[in-house]
């Protein structure tokens, strides 16, 4: 038999109901060459991993072996589809043209991988929401992005440089020719944005497809976040070499400016009567720790280097992430 035109590989520990919706639309998607799924599971104790035999094939690794990038590679490299997209046990396809779309892109000449739009759970509380609307991961216009070289890329603003390297494994497709050659490193956070920088850096081309959609987001507690924005900050200053926050007052000033925002996205939003009221009440600390989190985690880069110590703080920061 002939290789099919694309594979799918979907990292998976106890991924419940919400898994077997996302692996049931993958499957259920309409590809011109057909496609296989691949699930790579982690020691799932609640039948993910039979939910997954079922609907593909299935490997299995130990919990402890998983890493965000190594454990892709592994899943990658049992497949044989030209193309090969990647979405997490959560993140639900939209629509049976959800992979077709991220194939083509993908298979564009020039460009090494493609990724999808994500629209928020109806659960989705409203500032994640809010913040989700202004992700790269949720624009309505289509974009292909590329660098010259290093020093375009350190020439701009660094909402710009994330911006440009910005590349979500929550839901994308990759050139197999360019994942040969780039595989994802061993990061155990951002493999995707450190793997765009390097395509790109090496002269081929990401694409932001938005007609590929893909329902995806959290409920999590406040510390949760403080500690994702945390890891995800530490990972652009080693991506994109910058930070948001320079000192301690920008993050005061940018927390006391960010609560009349977050009220008027409540009102955006139709949020009203004690909820309201909970929720703006709840927007300080909220800004406060996003904004910490922003500014300790672009410097946990080079303090983890330079002071011994300082690891254990990290690591116990990225437990559970």
């Amino acid at each position: 038999m002939a290789d099919p035109r694309a594979s799918v590989v979907i990292p998976t520990l106890n991924g419940g109901a919400r898994f077997k919706e996302c692996i049931e639309a993958v499957c259920s998607q309409e590809l011109e060459g057909g496609f296989e799924v691949v699930t790579v599971d982690s020691g799932s104790s609640d039948g993910t991993d039979e939910v997954a035999r079922k609907h593909g094939r299935l490997i299995r690794i130990k919990k402890s072996e998983f890493n965000h990038g190594l454990t892709r590679n592994l899943g990658i490299s049992r497949t044989s589809g030209r193309s090969v997209a990647l979405i997490v046990q959560d993140a639900v396809p939209m629509g049976r043209d959800w992979l077709s779309r991220l194939v083509e892109a993908a298979e564009t000449e020039g460009v090494a991988g493609a990724y999808s739009r994500q629209v928020p759970r109806p659960d989705c509380p409203p500032f994640i929401k809010a913040r989700l609307d202004r992700w790269s991961a949720s624009r309505a216009d289509r974009e292909i992005k590329s660098l010259k070289g290093e020093d375009e890329l350190m020439s701009l603003p660094m909402l710009e440089r994330i911006r440009r390297l910005s590349f979500d494994n929550v839901s994308s497709c990759l050139r197999r020719e360019a994942w040969e050659r780039f595989p994802f490193a061993e990061r155990r956070f951002g493999e995707d944005a450190a793997w765009s920088r390097e395509v790109q850096l090496a002269g081929w081309s990401v694409v932001y497809e938005p007609a590929s959609v893909v329902e995806h987001s959290h409920a999590n507690s406040m510390w949760y976040e403080f500690k994702r924005v945390y890891l995800d900050h530490r990972n652009w200053r080693e991506v994109a070499g910058g930070a948001l926050f320079n000192n301690l007052v920008e993050v005061f000033q940018a927390s006391i400016n960010g609560v009349p925002d977050r009220w008027a996205e409540l009102e955006e939003r139709g949020v009203t009567g004690l909820e309201a009221w909970y929720w703006r009440a709840y927007a300080l600390p909220y800004c406060a720790s996003q904004n910490l989190a922003q500014y300790l985690g672009s410097r946990s880069y080079k303090a983890v280097m330079k002071l011994g110590w300082y690891r254990r703080i990290d690591d116990f920061i990225a437990k559970g992430v």
